[in-house]
């Protein structure tokens, strides 16, 4: 019986030794922009609403790319056109500039036209869009990506 208790008691040492070292998978915490991307809804009173799709294109040690999309749905749930902002910023952990800035845009319903401007302003990048529709209504806005000095975009 004294036999089989220090066997026991020699392999819960061994086993308590030996398998927090498997378990141990990473120490280091997910970089707070990891995620692949995200996704934001906003529904407008008049039954339309607008699908902004935000994701990391590139990064290197200290430049990283973002391409951000607004979609524009009519109230009947079509796509009335979307407008693309895809940016570039360099950080050093002090401070970020934004470098460059692209507009892109595509109309899916003819009755709508839009034109774009882009605005690089610091660490954030601007594409301003106005939408006009041929019964006159309008939408309008900003699709932006900003830099924090330590290269999380936002």
């Amino acid at each position: 019986m004294k036999k089989c208790l220090v066997v026991l008691f020699a392999l819960t040492i061994f086993f308590s030794c030996i398998l927090p070292g498997f378990a141990s998978v990473s120490t280091q915490s997910p970089k707070p922009d990891a995620a692949v991307s995200t996704t934001e809804i906003v529904y407008h009173a008049d039954g339309s609403y607008t699908v902004t799709t935000f994701e990391i294109v590139s990064e290197s040690r200290a430049t990283k790319t973002g391409k951000k999309t607004k979609t524009c749905y009519n109230a009947n749930g079509s796509t009335a056109f979307s407008v693309t902002n895809t940016s570039t910023f360099t950080y050093t952990g002090s401070s970020a500039t934004c470098t460059s800035t692209t507009a892109s845009k595509s109309i899916t319903d003819s009755a709508w036209s839009v034109a774009t401007g882009v605005i690089r302003s610091g660490n954030t990048g601007h594409v301003r869009y106005n939408g006009t529709h041929s019964s006159g209504t309008t939408n309008s806005g900003y699709v932006s990506i900003s830099c924090s000095n330590t290269g999380v975009l936002s």
